[in-house]
């Protein structure tokens, strides 16, 4: 249905672009799993959109990352180019969320699945305390506090790996609630069409 490449591509994140290739094999999984949900509502579209901005982010930050590696340019020396780059990267992680959680509640009140309505907002106010969190560690990042920098930023890691943990949850209960329900569905269809075109069939013998 979906749910499944969308789960597999959000579990690419988890690696924090130190393989930058795995992180394009996974915004193209969600855009693929995005594209086969986005006539279940226009949130899904909206994330699908957030999901080709993310893919274009990740095709430059690969660019970026091979100049790094062959020594031809060092992105990472530019302060300017680096504050850019968090900025960009989880400013656009921030809005793929919100639309993804959205599409899932949706989702999820449609179909009667109260976990999930739950789970929509228990993730949105994960973002809106890293919203808040990444704005305290950018201003702090940018006038500069010493040693306590390193600390705010380990814990925002922290953080960010929790969020990136409790979204992949909800992602999963959904494939397992949603898709799996949708599937049966759709095998009890077949089955009645099947009963009802052979019985037709041996009703006309008679």
């Amino acid at each position: 249905m979906g749910f499944g490449l969308i789960f597999l591509g959000w579990s690419t994140l988890f690696f924090f672009k130190t393989l930058p290739p795995i992180n394009i094999i996974g915004c193209l999984l969600m855009l693929k799993g995005f594209d086969k949900l986005s006539d279940y509502g226009d949130n899904f579209r909206k994330a699908k959109n957030a999901s080709v901005a993310f893919l274009a982010y990740f095709i430059l930050y690969n660019v970026l990352w091979l100049l790094s590696l062959t020594n031809i340019f060092d992105y990472s020396k530019t302060f300017s180019l680096v504050y850019a780059d968090q900025i960009a990267y989880r400013t656009i992680l921030v809005i793929l969320s919100v639309f993804l959680y959205r599409a899932l509640g949706d989702i999820s009140r449609e179909v009667g699945f109260e976990k999930g309505e739950k789970r929509e907002k228990s993730c949105t106010s994960f973002v809106i305390v890293f919203v808040i969190f990444l704005a305290v560690q950018l201003v702090c990042s940018f006038v500069g506090i010493g040693k306590y920098e390193a600390y705010l930023n380990l814990a925002l890691v922290i953080f960010e790996l929790v969020w990136l943990l409790q979204s992949a949850v909800y992602i999963y209960s959904c494939y397992m609630m949603i898709a799996t329900q949708d599937i049966i569905d759709e095998e009890n269809k077949k089955m009645r069409e099947y009963d009802e075109k052979y019985s037709f069939r041996k009703l006309k013998k008679k």
